[in-house]
């Protein structure tokens, strides 16, 4: 009897020091099994189910492009780029709970993704959709090139601007057209001077103003650390002078702020800019629009932050201009996921 009392009573002495065990851990398997991003999550969709029906090839590189795209008049969608080829394919998803609306394979497709001047139109590369009926049109042909690229509008029925950067020169280029696409002439003149660098830089987003008459542009500097200017120009006419300079002669720039693994995007309420965390978590953090000096080193001032893992397993895809959204992918279930920004 003694001993089955003491065995009994070893038992529970164990249980006692595994139930410790799993207390002491319990914020972190909070941490990792309900990741506080998961509760501003508003809808998500299947994106692997549709890459695999698309392409097997780009099923295991998942390099695809996301962003929320609003026309001028009509019915705003998230867009959705699938590379392949020949074709690549363009997903519309409705807005709200990211139900599958209509998909089109084109061979012009390119990754841009934006909305055009002209009515209930976005683009695609060199082709022109109209959100509503899906019916296709043209588009801009100049100065595409197949990379990352940009559409700066001024209002409806107004001129817009294609915008790309050129690595090798340093210059961002504006390729300027009527609201038809009827294309107009090219700029690309850039200077880079002090108080910023004058080398090593690169452009990572660019998007009409909050106004709705001028542009913003998000540039990374990796000369001696990784940061990142974002500067706005109050009329999208400003960025024509040839050459211009795109820091010095802006209305409003930002920064210098961090940038980690050059990831960054911007918002109407501040630019969103990924942390990797050293001893702590890694963060996405927001920054206060106009703060910061270049000429006195002053950094500018964080806003807010919450914690994300951006990496190969969960990636941010997009942040919605307006700050009302984020997208991102968990590539552990495949779903893309539509988030609500933690500051509204």
């Amino acid at each position: 009897m003694v001993g089955v009392s003491l065995r009994r009573r070893a038992t529970a002495a164990a249980l006692a020091l595994l139930c410790a065990g799993f207390l002491s851990t319990c914020d972190f398997l909070t941490a990792d099994i309900f990741p506080s991003w998961l509760s501003y999550v508003e809808a998500r969709y299947d994106l692997r189910s549709e890459v695999k029906v698309f392409s097997s090839i780009l099923a295991s590189t998942e390099n695809f492009l996301v962003e929320y795209v609003q026309p001028f008049s009509g019915r705003g969608v998230v867009a959705l780029f699938l590379p392949g080829t020949p074709n690549k394919r363009l997903v519309f998803l409705d807005s709200n709970t990211l139900r599958k609306l209509h998909h089109e394979d084109n061979s012009e497709f390119s990754p841009l993704l934006a909305a055009a001047s002209i009515g209930q139109n976005m683009v695609c590369g060199k082709v022109s959709i109209n959100t509503t009926d899906f019916v296709l049109s043209a588009g801009p042909t100049d100065g595409l090139d197949g990379s990352r690229q940009w559409l700066v509008r001024i209002g409806p029925d107004s001129d817009q601007y294609l915008i790309g950067f050129n690595s090798g020169m340093l210059e961002v280029n504006r390729h300027k057209y009527d609201y038809s696409f009827a294309y107009i002439n090219t700029i690309s003149g850039t200077d880079w001077v002090a108080p910023y660098p004058t080398d090593y830089w690169e452009l990572l987003d660019s998007e009409m103003s909050s106004s709705g008459a001028g542009a913003m542009f998000l540039f990374r500097n990796t000369s001696d650390e990784e940061v990142g200017y974002l500067s706005v120009f109050s009329a999208s006419a400003d960025i024509e002078a040839n050459p211009r300079d795109f820091l010095n002669a802006a209305n409003q720039v930002t920064g210098p702020f961090r940038i980690d693994d050059g990831r960054a995007w911007i918002t109407h309420d501040g630019p969103v800019a990924y942390h990797r965390g050293d001893k702590g978590p890694d963060r996405l953090v927001r920054y206060e629009l106009g703060t910061g000096s270049a000429l006195s080193s002053i950094p500018a001032t964080e806003l807010d932050s919450i914690p994300f893992d951006d990496n190969d397993e969960l990636r941010v895809l997009s942040f919605d201009p307006s700050g009302r959204w984020w997208f991102a992918y968990d590539r552990r279930t495949g779903y893309l996921y539509k988030l609500r920004t933690w500051w509204k």
